[in-house]
């Protein structure tokens, strides 16, 4: 529930999804909380929310990550959904 999100006081780095092209499992706005934990929510699962999670936990900074779901980039991340996310890393102190 996106409610978890907005009662936590935790730290971590928030992961938003700002750009979606064709078939995704997350629409843009999607936000999960990435701590050195847990995770809270969800920006859809897989390999690209596994790659994201790992992102989020090396990010030092804000900055943005474009995850392909498609054609050689999305075979490297064994995905076939033939999409296109940008996922926006912001660290919460």
């Amino acid at each position: 529930m996106i409610s978890n999100l907005y009662h936590t006081k935790e730290k971590g780095t928030l992961c938003i999804i700002t750009s979606k092209e064709g078939s995704a499992p997350r629409g843009v706005g999607s936000m999960m909380l990435v701590t050195d934990d847990h995770i809270i929510e969800t920006i859809g699962g897989g390999r690209v929310e596994y790659q994201a999670i790992c992102d989020a936990r090396n990010e030092e900074g804000i900055r943005s990550h474009h995850y392909e779901l498609s054609n050689k980039e999305g075979a490297t991340l064994g995905m076939i959904c033939g999409g296109r996310n940008d996922v926006l890393f912001i660290p919460l102190k």
